[in-house]
């Protein structure tokens, strides 16, 4: 029988952080942060980064966060976006 999960999968960061107030970036699950690039052109964007360590996807980039989180402007040029993963976090990679 098929069981349906009760928690968002793509969702903004007020459901998990309230004291967040951004309304361009969000989670993929609980370990999956976004931020995506909206002007044409862009190179780097603005993030806020919740507590903890987050690490880029594609580079070796890691965001550590104080326990009242981080706002800090990352690359994200074209190819590259601006993906990080929690520090710890256990995610499926597959022909990364």
């Amino acid at each position: 029988m098929y069981e349906a999960f009760e928690e968002i999968l793509v969702r903004p960061l007020f459901l998990d952080y309230p004291e967040i107030v951004t309304d361009n970036q969000f989670l993929l699950g609980e370990d999956l942060l976004i931020i995506p690039v909206l002007q044409p052109h862009q190179q780097y964007v603005q993030g806020f980064f919740p507590a903890g360590s987050w690490k880029h996807l594609f580079s070796n980039l890691t965001i550590e966060a104080p326990v009242q989180g981080l706002s800090r402007k990352v690359p994200a040029p074209l190819g590259s976006p601006a993906v990080f993963y929690r520090v710890g976090s256990s995610l499926p990679f597959q022909g990364i």
